[in-house]
C-alpha cells in the first residue's frame, strides 16, 4: 500500500536496500519509544538496539508474507491505524522522543486509507 500500488510483501521490502533501511529506521524509532515507556514505568531493563537486527533476520527467514495492515487494506477491511501507528507516535510525543519516520508513515497512511 505504501510501496507500490498493490503493496510489497516482506521479502520484496527486505530485498530493497532503501525500503529495508526505512524499516530498520522505523524499528529503531519504535525501540526508542518503547524504552521511554519502560523508563517512565521504572523498568531497569531496556530493549537493546541489537533486537532490531534480530527481528529483521527472523523476518528474512520466514519467507514472503504480507503484513496484517496490507492484508486488511487489500481486503477492504478497516486498518488498525490508530492502535498500530498513531498510538506509538502519541507516546513518542508524550515522552519527547523524535520519531520523524513514524510520524511520516502515519501521515501517509491516514491520507491513503479510509
Amino acid at each position: 500500500m505504501i510501496l507500490g500500488r498493490e503493496g510489497w510483501d516482506t521479502a520484496r521490502i527486505m530485498a530493497d536496500n532503501e525500503a529495508g533501511g526505512l524499516v530498520r529506521a522505523l524499528m529503531m524509532e519504535v525501540i526508542q519509544v518503547a524504552n521511554a515507556d519502560l523508563a517512565a514505568a521504572g523498568a531497569r531493563a531496556l530493549i537493546e538496539a541489537a533486537w532490531c537486527d534480530e527481528m529483521l533476520a527472523r523476518t528474512g527467514s520466514m519467507g514472503a508474507y504480507r503484513t496484517s495492515t496490507l492484508r486488511d487494506w487489500r481486503a477492504g477491511a478497516p486498518c488498525e491505524i490508530e492502535s498500530l501507528f498513531a498510538e506509538p507516535v502519541a507516546r513518542a510525543v508524550r515522552h519527547g522522543v523524535s520519531t520523524p519516520r513514524m510520524a511520516m508513515l502515519l501521515t501517509v497512511l491516514r491520507s491513503r486509507l479510509p
